[in-house]
């Protein structure tokens, strides 16, 4: 080595038998003339820390740094070690650098990759400009910087296990981004920015993080309406508006099935002027979310019909049933284009090869052989979300003795319609005897795909819906422990308590969260 008396660079083969190496690359020509073995040529000098091996994983240094007590007296317990040419010397012990400085924006990286930027998953229901983006340009005092950073440290702390310190944290921020977000919706320069929208959904799915008690995701669910219709259904035409009115619309809808009270996106202006600048962009995805927002409506005429008694009420009961009957031919309608469009979208695999989040601490996989997957994550969302819709309707034909629900809707389906593709999925098609325990099946065959990494985090916020309706209409007991296992998996490994608590009330609609 140059610089360094008695260091030969010739091979080790050369050294040993104390003759002059040609250092020819790889091997010299002096052993392969004497057909010896050249075995290669001596490292440089190694630096070897003896503690441990450092953590390259930037979550994985924070987590360790952050279960420890006191931060800032961390350093290395050993002396770390020079190995040189067989001998070791120490160097007297350095202090760690800390990550606490970089906690905030360690936590959002790990958030956002796990919930939003997976492209393959989230587009195109996300914006052009995502929630990254914005938290990324935005400056450290504007409302969607608060709700992503309270987000991001309790979601970072329940995935990694981490104790109150942190959470506190997250509390803070919670507080700094409620404050904010009141101060933008009184003051006329920002009270119309799309951006409150977006921290409104933060700040629900915080709340199911935390989940402290229900009130807190379902007035936020809440409030997102009422941020849409306080700008109207014209303003959500464009980008990025139009890409937060998509994400925005589950989440209203579950509030208005929680709430039983009907959804004004289910009226004629909301089911079409965010599209009239760009029909062509209306996906499938959209189609069903249509559908599903007129089923709270459908539950709330159902219970205002039970109350009527008077002559009027067998004419009232022979109308609702025949809009129940028309909205289930338009879901079967849905379902044979679906099959249209994505064709060999899904496809069956062996049970026993699935490892996902809800069976990392149970065997959660036993009730079925074979489950469902999907070649694409938002296709695959599609047949729960129908699937859901139907479980729902079956519920309320049933309330109204409509024994044969499936086979009147199947009556008045245009031909062409039906034969509009063949099956090319292993999922049901419509059928005259289709039920409730298909249609269970079937969404339990297909949950174990959505916990499947990389995208665990974000299939359990696509769970939440058709995973709680599954669990309600089951009347299997093994279903019913099977699912809880399942939610219960989802609470420890996905960072979202509300799915513990998905077990604990009767019905979806009932008031669990006073």
């Amino acid at each position: 080595m140059v610089g360094v008396p008695g260091w030969s660079k010739g091979c080790i083969t050369c050294k040993r038998r104390k003759i002059k190496c040609d250092e020819g690359k790889p091997h010299c020509r002096r052993c392969s003339t004497a057909s010896k073995t050249c075995e290669g040529y001596a490292t440089d000098r190694i630096f070897v820390n003896q503690v441990g091996q450092f953590r390259y994983d930037e979550a994985e240094a924070l987590a360790s740094i952050l279960r420890s007590e006191t931060t800032s007296d961390l350093a290395l317990r050993e002396p770390l070690r020079l190995a040189y040419q067989g001998k070791t010397s120490n160097i007297a012990p350095i202090r760690c650098l800390s990550l606490e400085a970089f906690q905030v924006n360690i936590c959002i990286s790990f958030t956002t990759s796990r919930l939003f930027l997976l492209s393959s998953i989230f587009q195109p229901l996300l914006p052009a400009r995502s929630w990254a983006s914005d938290t990324i340009e935005t400056d450290a005092t504007s409302v969607i910087y608060y709700a992503t950073c309270c987000l991001s440290i309790v979601f970072f702390a329940r995935i990694h296990g981490l104790g109150d310190n942190i959470l506190r944290d997250g509390a803070v921020f919670y507080g700094k981004a409620l404050r904010r977000l009141n101060d933008n919706l009184h003051d006329p320069k920002f009270s119309r920015d799309p951006v409150n929208i977006a921290a409104c959904h933060l700040l629900g799915m915080y709340e199911m993080s935390v989940f402290e008690n229900g009130r807190g995701w379902v007035r936020h669910a809440g409030g997102i309406g009422r941020l849409l219709e306080m700008h109207g259904a014209d303003f959500f035409c464009q980008e990025p508006a139009k890409g937060y009115f998509t994400v925005s619309r589950l989440p209203i809808i579950a509030e208005a099935l929680l709430i039983r009270r009907g959804c004004f996106l289910d009226q004629e202006d909301w089911r079409t002027k965010p599209w009239t600048e760009a029909p062509q962009s209306k996906t499938s995805l959209d189609t069903i979310l249509d559908l599903m927002a007129c089923i709270p409506r459908l539950r709330e005429e159902s219970d205002a019909l039970q109350s009527i008694h008077t002559h009027q009420a067998a004419v009232l009961a022979h109308e609702y049933r025949e809009r129940l009957i028309n909205f289930l031919t338009k879901l079967f309608i849905w379902r044979w284009h679906y099959e249209h469009d994505y064709p060999g979208m899904a496809f069956e695999v062996d049970a026993s090869h699935a490892t996902d989040a809800s069976n990392k601490s149970s065997r959660c996989n036993t009730l079925y052989r074979t489950i469902f997957s999907f070649k694409q994550f938002n296709a695959g969302r599609e047949p729960l979300l129908y699937n859901t819709a139907l479980l729902m309707i079956f519920a309320l034909a049933t309330t109204w003795q409509l024994t044969d629900a499936s086979a009147q809707a199947l009556a008045r389906i245009p031909p062409q319609e039906s034969a509009l593709s063949q099956r090319t999925n292993p999922l049901t098609l419509p059928h005259a005897y289709l039920g409730t325990e298909e249609v269970l099946e079937e969404n339990c065959r297909s949950f174990s795909f959505f916990l499947q990494e990389p995208h665990a985090a974000a299939g359990a916020m696509a769970l939440l819906l058709p995973l709680r309706m599954t669990y309600v209409y089951s009347k299997r007991k093994s279903q019913q422990v099977w699912l809880a296992q399942i939610m219960n998996g989802i609470s420890r490994t996905c960072g979202f308590r509300i799915f513990e608590k998905l077990i604990d009330f009767k019905s979806f609609e009932s008031n669990w969260w006073e």
